[in-house]
């Protein structure tokens, strides 16, 4: 192998790490969104059953 050869594989390696880390990163991003949106969901839902409750104790 030449100079060249190697590091055209060394630059493959790196971008594809890189990529790697992005991905990560994104899934990281995209599954404390969804935990974020089920909590406000439930949190949205329990105050409609307190609300229910009230209405039906009164």
């Amino acid at each position: 192998m030449n100079a060249d050869t190697i590091s055209i594989i060394i630059s493959v390696i790196t971008v594809g790490v890189a990529v790697g880390a992005i991905q990560i990163a994104g899934l990281r991003q995209l599954r404390e969104e969804i935990r974020l949106g089920f909590k406000e969901a439930r949190a949205h839902t329990d105050q409609c059953f307190k609300e229910a409750r009230a209405h039906t104790d009164q």
